[in-house]
């Protein structure tokens, strides 16, 4: 229904002051906003987004509603009265000249770990139901800055969900039949801007590599790791849990599922615990031990 709930969490408030000006509020945003993200550094940066919903930003800390007394209808859902900080633009009329459709099903930041609050500007990117997916620079215009067709078969296929890896520029991005996928936006410069209108070819080229594994469509990942190494966890309507390592670099080589495992419910999130590290791991030591003696040439 496009309805927000932001509650404030305080150690020190008391049972008794649920309702106080403390507590958070409710916010709505109209219907089919089906889509929230959370700036990983900045909780209080949000990006919204859905069915023929633009992106929006807001920070949830600068919020204010019409009424006065705004502490003491806590409960009720209200329309901000506030700007957004960011409010995107659709991009422009096909050849036709028909405007064309917004469906945002997943945003991320590609600046998720720098703090902006100074600046007021965030990168972000975003898949849309339509098969594109595309970046945003909030401090250079509010149309996309990259808007790419990442199937030029089909541009009609849904994109689910996307992941940001650490690095900025690779991304990762499934479709409803189970495909999983990594782009590369070094390599998607202007002139492949909307690839699959202007060429005839096969394979787009910031697509440099896909996973294999899933029999369903992919409900949540999440990436996790350092530039050198990255983990992918995906789950899916399968029911099984997988985690692909993924090593980043020129050659995009030796990236490969590592374990999976059946869940026997159908999850709808996956997300890494940040209090736990990755890289103390057996199985992940005796996997480059693996990869070090496939090197070694046999001797007859």
């Amino acid at each position: 229904m496009g309805n927000v709930r932001v509650q404030k969490w305080n150690s020190e408030l008391q049972d008794g002051d649920q309702n106080g000006s403390n507590a958070g509020f409710r916010m709505k945003l109209g219907v089919d906003m089906c889509k929230m993200k959370a700036k990983d550094i900045e909780a209080n940066i949000l990006a919204f987004g859905g069915n023929e919903q633009e992106l929006r930003i807001y920070d949830i800390n600068k919020v204010e509603f019409g009424d006065a007394a705004s502490g003491a209808n806590n409960g009720a859902w209200r329309k901000p009265k506030s700007e957004p900080l960011f409010k995107a633009k659709n991009i422009a009329d096909d050849y036709l000249g028909l405007r064309n459709p917004v469906w945002i099903t997943d945003i991320d930041f590609l600046d998720k770990n720098e703090n902006t609050t100074n600046s007021m500007g965030n990168k972000l990117v975003v898949s849309t139901g339509y098969g594109f997916i595309r970046t945003y620079d909030t401090l250079a215009q509010k149309k996309p800055v990259l808007n790419l067709n990442v199937f030029n078969e089909n541009r009609n296929r849904k994109i689910t969900n996307i992941a940001v890896s650490p690095n900025q520029y690779d991304v990762f991005f499934t479709d409803n039949s189970g495909i999983i996928c990594q782009l590369d936006l070094r390599k998607a410069t202007s002139s492949s801007i909307d690839f699959a209108v202007s060429t005839n070819q096969n394979k787009t080229p910031f697509i440099v590599e896909s996973y294999k594994g899933a029999t369903g469509a992919v409900t949540s990942m999440a990436v996790v790791g350092q530039t050198d190494g990255l983990f992918l966890a995906t789950v899916s309507l399968d029911r099984f849990f997988r985690l692909y390592r993924i090593n980043i670099g020129s050659t995009y080589k030796h990236s490969k599922m590592i374990h999976q495992t059946y869940l026997k419910q159908r999850m709808s999130a996956v997300c890494w615990d940040s209090t736990r590290s990755i890289y103390n791991s057996d199985d992940i030591v005796q996997e480059e031990l693996d990869e070090v003696w496939d090197k070694i040439d046999t001797v007859h």
